[in-house]
């Protein structure tokens, strides 16, 4: 009796003393945010509205936006095209968005221009993209295949089936030599990125999909 005295005592010191979380200040995107990156206080957000919002954080404020072309639906009506990630390298900023008839675009966006580094019309179902290093991306599809792909000759480098399960996300470590995957299945899957070997997985921790997963 109590034990069960001071659990409820407990629980009504808790809700008394709660309070509610206030972030510090808020910023307003173009359209809903998908992905973001943060570089040097600025915060690149992509969104649902052909574009990637860039966020000055000191300021507080919204200071570019990189705006792509719309894209045509199956009934050939010109709609927005979500843009699915983003990441950022010295000057240079890497693009996925939506392309037409289920393809995907990727852009390096430098200089104020849109250099078109793989397009849509080669059909694949591009989930996420990120920079390795200023001649290498690496990308998976929705099939849960890990590609690193060499920007300058647009040739395929390395590739690996991670598993048969849906590709949910990656993350890359900071030196970029790891890149951890999570998928439906539930299991995160530790590789290598100069050969995309398995190093390590970490199964049975999660039964369900792992929507986002982070290395530190």
């Amino acid at each position: 009796m109590l034990k069960k005295s001071f659990t409820i005592l407990l629980l009504i010191f808790c809700n008394l003393i709660a309070k509610d979380i206030e972030p510090n200040f808020s910023l307003n995107a173009t359209g809903g945010v998908v992905d973001m990156v943060l570089n040097e206080n600025k915060l690149y957000a992509t969104t649902l509205s052909s574009s990637v919002d860039i966020f000055d954080l000191n300021k507080k404020e919204k200071i570019d936006s990189i705006k792509l072309a719309k894209i045509k639906d199956f009934t050939q009506t010109y709609i927005e095209s979500k843009v699915y990630s983003v990441d950022v390298l010295k000057e240079k900023v890497l693009i996925l968005s939506q392309g037409e008839n289920g393809g995907r675009n990727i852009f390096i966006y430098s200089n104020g221009k849109l250099s078109p580094i793989i397009e849509d019309k080669e059909k694949l179902y591009i989930s996420y993209a990120k920079f390795l290093d200023e001649d290498h991306i690496i990308y998976s599809l929705l099939s849960n295949q890990i590609y690193i792909f060499d920007i300058k000759n647009k040739t395929i480098v390395k590739q690996t089936q991670v598993s048969q399960s849906k590709f949910s996300s990656f993350k890359l470590n900071e030196n970029k030599e790891l890149v951890v995957v999570s998928d439906e299945s539930g299991t995160l899957t530790l590789l290598n990125t100069k050969d995309l070997k398995i190093i390590k997985t970490f199964e049975k921790r999660n039964l369900d999909n792992v929507f986002q997963v982070d290395i530190k």
